[in-house]
């Protein structure tokens, strides 16, 4: 079994092994990119050994200039995130994944707007 650090440290190596900008529990405050990903554990379970972890990879966009959400590039980079995690690998550990939802948060940031993916994952070395 693994802790969440374990299972970010994973999840984020994916990430950018398929060229996604991705940074660990938060973004510099100076980021400006179009489009990056954040990977979090949204509970506290730091220090503790679990059978599964969830794992959020929240995607910030740029918000459009008219304010509309940019939802086919949001759907491109969550279906490249999707496809990442559940082809990802890494030597000597194993994984289960499942998502538990997904929904876009407008209202949190004046720059982006963020999707919000929910995963639960089991890593186990082998």
């Amino acid at each position: 079994m693994a802790d969440s650090f374990d299972a970010i440290n994973v999840v984020y190596g994916w990430l950018k092994a398929g060229r996604v900008k991705a940074y660990k529990d938060k973004a510099p405050v100076s980021e400006t990119s179009d489009m990056f990903a954040v990977i979090v554990c949204p509970v506290e379970v730091n220090f503790q050994v679990l059978t599964s972890v969830p794992i959020n990879i929240n995607i910030y966009h740029k918000k459009n200039e008219n304010g509309m959400i940019s939802r086919s590039e949001m759907k491109t980079v969550k279906d490249k995130v999707n496809q990442l995690i559940k082809s990802g690998t890494l030597p000597n550990y194993l994984f289960d994944l499942s998502q538990r939802q997904s929904y876009i948060d407008t209202t949190y940031s004046d720059r982006y707007d963020i999707m919000v993916n929910r995963y639960d994952i089991t890593v186990t070395a082998d």
